[in-house]
């Protein structure tokens, strides 16, 4: 195949899945993931160390990272070290990193290691809660000129009427945090309003519906499941805790330490 931009996705868990999907068609990009290599349509099952071996004279137009960045309790803040072990470990002229990552740590990246970043969140996951939705927007923070060649690779890929908002790096990682804390926080808000309306002995569902006529309550996330009230996410848990750990918000470590309650209160063992 003869391809438009030699491209490679680093991580091929959720992330890392629905971007190579996004890419396969324009651009049938590599795929290296902790215990395999794909290239150029190959499957080669092999350690780490031969899969960066293989690619070591490669020079990619662009390198997605999509590696887990999970909560470290050492820190109170995001684990970040497989970001820039990808950006270390591939060749290439520009990382895109689509992983959730501190506030500044790209900056930190960028300047470390000299290299070419951007940081794009991203806007889809694996639940229901994610389906319906037009994600016809890509945010790219990072220079100009970099964001600007990034928007080149996928505009071969989108038409025109998809947006590219470009911020710096900074912004970019705080809008991803911001997004992670607003929804979860919505699920926290209707789980209130549903145990008050069983304490008040009305009907939750009529009392939702009814508010919900109102444009400026939004529907997403206002249903409440008697099962399980509460939330229980791989990234809100992680993404909610770190944030408000970095940035000191205390209305956020309250809302955190809510959910836990709500789920010590309703969880059934």
């Amino acid at each position: 195949m003869n391809r438009k931009k030699n491209i490679i996705v680093i991580g091929n868990g959720v992330v890392g899945k629905l971007e190579y999907n996004v890419l396969y068609e324009t651009y049938f990009p590599d795929i290296l993931d902790l215990e395999y290599l794909i290239k150029d349509g190959n499957i080669k099952c092999q350690s780490i160390d031969k899969s960066i071996e293989e690619l070591k004279d490669i020079e990619y137009d662009l390198a997605v990272v999509a590696v887990p960045t999970p909560f470290d309790p050492s820190t109170g803040l995001l684990k970040c070290d497989y970001v820039e072990d990808a950006v270390n470990e591939v060749n290439a002229k520009i990382y895109l990193i689509k992983s959730t990552t501190n506030v500044h740590f790209c900056d930190y990246l960028a300047t470390k290691t000299g290299k070419r970043i951007v940081h794009s969140p991203e806007h889809s996951g694996a639940t229901q809660h994610c389906n319906n939705f037009t994600y016809n927007f890509t945010i790219l923070g990072g220079d100009n000129k970099d964001c600007s060649e990034v928007q080149e690779i996928y505009q071969e890929i989108f038409d025109a009427r998809h947006e590219f908002i470009y911020l710096t790096r900074a912004e970019s990682e705080t809008s991803k945090f911001v997004e992670n804390c607003y929804l979860p926080n919505n699920v926290s808000f209707w789980d209130s309003i549903w145990e008050s309306c069983n304490i008040l002995n009305v009907c939750f569902e009529k009392v939702r519906e009814a508010v919900l006529k109102d444009e400026r309550i939004p529907r997403p996330h206002s249903a409440v499941y008697p099962s399980h009230p509460w939330w229980d996410s791989h990234c809100f848990n992680k993404d909610e805790k770190a944030f408000a750990n970095q940035s000191n918000n205390e209305y956020l470590k309250h809302t955190y330490d809510y959910n836990e309650k709500m789920k010590k209160k309703y969880k059934k063992d």
